[in-house]
């Protein structure tokens, strides 16, 4: 008797469990910071890390340097963007290699969950509720954490895998994928 091997709708489903929870905890955070952590301050970590509640209403980091960047509608669009592209990227990397590893589905769970989120701030908060600040430096949030550990663990993977994908076979796979839908 062959041992069973687990669905691809349970490894899906799976997936998309791990992002929503992703999602539920950022969002849950800056919930309960909205409602009852607006207006204090304190060390979380001596002169490294602290607690400082704003709102940042440049939409994206890089508004905070290119005015068009905090422009609501070009930041929900890169933001759907963002999200497009990942989802593309991890399909074409499934169809890609015989059998997928488990680092590739946390680096598109915890990069997509990091997308998803910022396009919740951005629609829902009118901008991002950053918390924690590295003083004199930046204030950033959960979903920047998320986004910051999937672009080190990418990059990562791409050097070790550097030789096994190129944008070449990304741009023909995503030209067979467009027109097989369009049939």
């Amino acid at each position: 008797m062959a041992a069973s091997r687990p669905s691809p709708s349970g490894g899906r489903l799976a997936l998309i469990g791990s992002i929503a929870l992703l999602v539920a905890v950022d969002q849950g955070v800056k919930l309960v910071i909205a409602r009852w952590g607006m207006g204090y301050s304190f060390s979380l970590a001596g002169d490294v890390l602290q607690y400082y509640p704003t709102v940042n209403e440049k939409m994206t980091w890089g508004g905070n340097f290119i005015e068009v960047l905090s422009v609501p509608a070009v930041a929900i669009a890169l933001n759907v963007l963002a999200i497009v592209l990942a989802l593309s990227a991890y399909a074409f990397y499934r169809a890609s290699v015989e059998k997928p590893g488990k680092a590739a589905a946390f680096v598109f769970a915890v990069g997509l969950a990091g997308c998803v989120c910022g396009l919740v701030d951005r629609v829902f908060w009118g901008g991002s509720l950053d918390f924690l600040q590295v003083p004199g430096a930046f204030v950033f949030d959960v979903k920047d954490c998320y986004l910051s550990v999937s672009l080190a663990v990418f990059v990562a993977l791409a050097l070790a895998h550097g030789d096994a994908f190129d944008l070449r076979a990304y741009g023909s796979y995503l030209a067979s994928r467009l027109r097989r839908d369009a049939k």
